[in-house]
């Protein structure tokens, strides 16, 4: 059975000057205008994890596909699944109000 993939968060690097500090902010908007999906980043996902101080997105079981890139940078994804779990409505112990 094969595992599903992990996503790691990208690490900045010291001195990390924007992809392309030159371009203008239109034409930065007109690629938001014209954003889609991305069919060669698109995985199929299982129990997969995101954890952040603030914020934890937990992926039980369908498909994650990202967005192409804007100005260098993917920027927005989706999640589709078969059977809707309602996680959001139900939090876990440690997010309930004490």
């Amino acid at each position: 059975m094969q595992s599903a993939p992990r996503i790691l968060p990208r690490r900045k690097r010291k001195n990390q000057t924007p992809s392309n500090p030159s371009q203008p902010a239109a034409a930065i908007g007109a690629e938001l205008h014209q954003l889609k999906l991305d069919p060669d980043a698109c995985y199929r996902v299982r129990d997969l994890a995101l954890e952040r101080p603030d914020i934890r997105f937990f992926f039980t079981d369908g498909w994650l596909i990202f967005a192409r890139p804007v100005a260098g940078h993917r920027i927005a994804a989706l999640y589709s699944a078969r059977e809707s779990t309602d996680d959001a409505g139900n939090p876990g112990p440690s997010l309930q109000p004490q």
